[in-house]
């Protein structure tokens, strides 16, 4: 039996799990995928922010809209409006809901989001930032497979967000994908920054 399967049994065992340190719950959650730790969230009341302790966010389509996954299967799979509208209200909650846990090791957006969406995706960096968070892959294709009805303007990413007033940035891998850059200069305050990731990419 691998590390996740026994992480994910002994989770089920709710006379066990409420009585550990928090420190080796956190340890159980590192051994599982993102979305098997936020399933449980639905164990119990004492279960339910628990996943918060994760390091690493992955908010794509199979984890944020899992009653489309049958769906995802198909060679193509068509983005509506509504299928981006339901992926921001729910990476938006699990922000909010992640910020109240530890430090964030990494985050990966994988989604086709473009410019109209910037203040959502701007606010999920900002966080993750705040967060102290090493690693950010924004991937605003989704992936292969993934078509959409209309041409979007591409979502500029602000290296500003990478540093907070007083704090030096932690951000050390920076992955882009279909977004633009506002500018190629990086700074004293992003000494940190040591690899940068482009990918249909257009620079402003």
């Amino acid at each position: 039996m691998g590390q996740q399967q026994k992480a994910l049994k002994l989770m089920k065992n709710n006379d066990v799990i409420p009585e550990l340190p928090d420190e080796i719950i956190s340890q159980f959650m590192s051994l599982l995928p993102f979305e098997e730790a936020v399933r449980t969230s639905v164990v119990s009341k004492k279960w339910i922010s628990v996943w918060t302790t994760h390091m690493d966010v992955v908010c794509n389509a199979t984890n944020v809209l899992a009653y489309l996954s049958d769906q995802f299967r198909d060679v193509y799979f068509l983005v509506r409006q509504d299928h981006r509208d339901r992926f921001m209200e729910r990476v938006d909650h699990i922000m909010q809901q992640r910020c109240k846990g530890p430090k964030m090791n990494s985050i990966v957006i994988s989604f086709p989001l473009s410019k109209e969406h910037e203040s959502h995706i701007t606010n999920w960096i900002s966080s993750a930032v705040m967060m102290g968070v090493e690693k950010i892959n924004l991937d605003l294709t989704g992936g292969s497979g993934f078509v959409t009805s209309d041409v979007p303007g591409s979502y500029t990413f602000p290296l500003s967000v990478l540093v907070f007033p007083g704090k030096s940035c932690t951000v050390k891998h920076l992955q882009l994908a279909s977004c633009g850059l506002d500018s190629l200069s990086i700074s004293n305050s992003l000494a940190s920054l040591c690899h940068i990731g482009i990918a249909k990419c257009e620079f402003h």
